[in-house]
């Protein structure tokens, strides 16, 4: 009876790890492509206001 006891906890104790293995490994998949996405997003510039004056890139200014 003691065997099938510790077996029992055994399994149960391996399948709880095992979730709790899972649930970390898929979080942290997606913090990495949250991450990723973020800077993907702060390389291309989002307003005017962050593009290069005419003087800075060699141009003519247009006055």
């Amino acid at each position: 009876m003691w065997n099938m006891i510790t077996h029992f906890l055994t399994f149960t104790g391996g399948m709880s790890a095992g979730v709790v293995l899972m649930c970390l490994l898929q979080a942290a998949k997606h913090e990495d492509e949250w991450l990723e996405n973020r800077k993907l997003l702060s390389a291309k510039p989002t307003n005017l206001f962050s593009q290069q004056e005419p003087a800075e890139t060699g141009a003519a200014p247009m006055y």
